[in-house]
């Protein structure tokens, strides 16, 4: 029986399925968001962190959640000098919406920021250039 398990075409059936298992958790961690989770979640925001990030599928994050929300507009809505101008009294919700609204304003900037910062270092599969062979390259280049 031991014999049996061992035969060329067994090998070839384990071979071929922990090929396929491994084949399955690559594609399970290479596509961990979903398309429908771009559209929800600001999901770019904690993708600018990632070391291993693809710079193209942060990018389509952006996208796709701006896609299916409204950016905020201007520079501030909520302008406290304004405010006290006018004496006009905001309620507890608007005062939060504006907040909201003022940190989102911010992660867009810091979102720009950071994807002409990376643009020079992305490579053609999308990964970026880490740290470290940035410094090699400039160390080379000088």
């Amino acid at each position: 029986m031991f014999t049996y398990f061992l035969t060329f075409t067994n090998m070839k059936k384990v071979l071929f399925t922990f090929i396929g298992i491994g084949l399955v958790h690559l594609g399970a961690a290479q596509s961990k968001y979903s398309e429908k989770d771009f559209a929800n979640k600001p999901i770019w925001i904690s993708m600018m962190d990632e070391e291993h990030v693809n710079y193209f599928i942060a990018l389509k994050a952006f996208d796709t959640y701006w896609a299916n929300h409204k950016k905020p507009e201007g520079e501030s809505d909520m302008d406290v000098q304004q405010t006290e101008k006018n004496k006009k009294r905001f309620s507890k919700r608007e005062v939060r919406e504006a907040r909201e609204e003022a940190k989102m304003r911010m992660q867009i900037k810091k979102f720009d920021w950071w994807k002409n910062k990376m643009e020079p270092f992305v490579q053609d599969d999308g990964t970026i250039v880490s740290p470290a062979e940035r410094l090699k390259l400039y160390q080379h280049n000088n």
